[in-house]
């Protein structure tokens, strides 16, 4: 995979984080404000990318970090924005943080795992070893926030199992989550 393969991971590692400590500083409102504005701008990079009408700056940069089967379609971080950002406009700020720090450390610590030490395949080219990472890195992330062991278990589950079957596991992740987390709320009167 090269070292294209760590910079989308670290990338993907920094954008959460960054997205996260954002959540302290902002309103609620000012932080999806700026997570759909920034979605617009990313949309419009996305559309003159894939349209081809205009060279955009700065190729060689950005155009090392597609996968290949990214230089025809949408790429994997418009997916992470957008869910992302719907999860932000659909969930409490609390709720939000923590689904933030599951999608920024689980999942590419579960990748990482599973490509260099997974053996088991579990589903098309995901790992058993790499799922069981997603499910311990989310089991702690969430222990921390919902402080609630059979609800931590269920939604790390829920969440593993999202990022297992799903191609595009940085919006389900996120819209998975906010779907769990806000049923649990309504139901349950959880977090």
């Amino acid at each position: 995979m090269g070292i294209n393969f760590f910079l989308r991971k670290l990338l993907h590692l920094l954008t959460g984080i960054f997205i996260y400590f954002l959540s302290f500083h902002l309103s609620q409102t000012k932080l999806i404000l700026f997570l759909i504005f920034f979605w617009f701008l990313f949309s419009l990079f996305e559309i003159l990318r894939l349209s081809l009408i205009i060279k955009i700056p700065f190729e060689n940069l950005w155009k090392k970090l597609l996968k290949e089967d990214e230089k025809s379609n949408l790429t994997d971080s418009w997916f992470y924005l957008t869910g992302v950002t719907l999860a932000g406009f659909f969930l409490k700020i609390d709720s939000f943080r923590l689904l933030i720090l599951i999608l920024a450390f689980s999942d590419p610590l579960a990748s990482l795992v599973g490509f260099y030490i997974g053996k088991t395949r579990v589903y098309k080219n995901k790992t058993l070893e790499g799922a069981l990472t997603f499910f311990l890195i989310s089991f702690i992330i969430s222990y921390f926030f919902l402080k609630c062991s059979w609800h931590t278990f269920f939604l790390s589950l829920f969440l593993t199992l999202v990022e297992v079957l799903t191609r595009r596991d940085n919006f389900w992740i996120p819209v998975g989550g906010t779907f769990y987390l806000n049923l649990t709320k309504y139901f349950l009167g959880l977090f």
